[in-house]
């Protein structure tokens, strides 16, 4: 059996990463882990772009702020975008706004064209979490993973943990990588065993089809490399990205769910 690794959650500069997705490529060839991007609101670094170690993904944010990974097959996620989401993005915001759609209305279209979801980083104020108990048990109906999230403290990862095992979901690793330092790239991931070698699709698909525990590393980031991640993110979303961070966080702090 031949062991391989998947990250499923990165982002390259076509929205508040630091590196192409041709940086991204030569990073998965070195370290041995595959990748999967998931830029905020746009597809545009997959266009031009395909190689057997990049999985193509968008992550939405959808209706009130709450986040949604979509991963497929490269031709499966541009359609997606260019079909059913593009005119739903926020013109004044396009990477850090609001996609006027709701969050059991995108994971139920993405499973129905068969497409994989993920649930990033539940626990944060964009996680799933801010949504009401009947909403999670709609989203838990399509079955989706659950995202441990390599950028997160120990505390919302635990949460994830609960999360994922009050709605009998299956937890995976994410890296929610944004800049090349720290290996942010390799340092999360999840470990699949297999006769073949898999494109970083087939790998998330075996890791759904396997629903005993799989081997995961979720890293656990210093403060200096939060800070550096947070000054990449906001030199790249500016005044903007401040304002909806800011409104989200106002809504977890005071308990508003949807």
């Amino acid at each position: 059996m031949i062991k391989q690794r998947i990250n499923p959650h990165a982002h390259s500069d076509e929205s508040d990463g630091a590196l192409t997705i041709e940086q991204i490529d030569e990073t998965a060839r070195v370290t041995g882990t595959h990748q999967i991007i998931t830029d905020h609101n746009t597809v545009d670094a997959h266009r031009n772009f395909s190689s057997d170690r990049i999985g193509a993904g968008i992550e939405v944010k959808t209706k009130n702020g709450v986040d949604i990974l979509v991963c497929g097959s490269r031709d499966g996620i541009i359609t997606l975008f260019d079909d059913h989401l593009q005119s739903l993005v926020d013109p004044e915001n396009p990477i850090f706004g609001e996609v006027d759609i709701s969050p059991v209305d995108l994971v139920g279209l993405a499973r129905e064209m068969g497409h994989e979801v993920i649930l990033p980083h539940p626990g944060t104020a964009e996680g799933a979490t801010m949504l009401s108990v009947k909403t999670q048990e709609e989203l838990a109906r399509h079955d989706p993973l659950v995202e441990s999230n390599g950028r997160m403290t120990r505390k919302i990862n635990r949460i994830a943990k609960q999360f994922a095992k009050r709605l009998n979901l299956k937890l995976i690793a994410g890296g929610d990588s944004h800049i090349e330092g720290f290996d942010q790239y390799s340092t999360s991931y999840n470990q699949v065993k297999h006769d073949q070698i898999l494109t970083p699709q087939q790998m998330l698909q075996t890791l759904r089809e396997e629903r005993k525990r799989h081997k995961m590393q979720v890293s656990k980031p210093s403060f200096r490399e939060s800070l550096a991640t947070g000054r990449q993110v906001l030199a790249k979303g500016g005044l903007k990205m401040l304002q909806m961070f800011a409104k989200y966080k106002r809504r977890q702090l005071f308990g508003t769910q949807y």
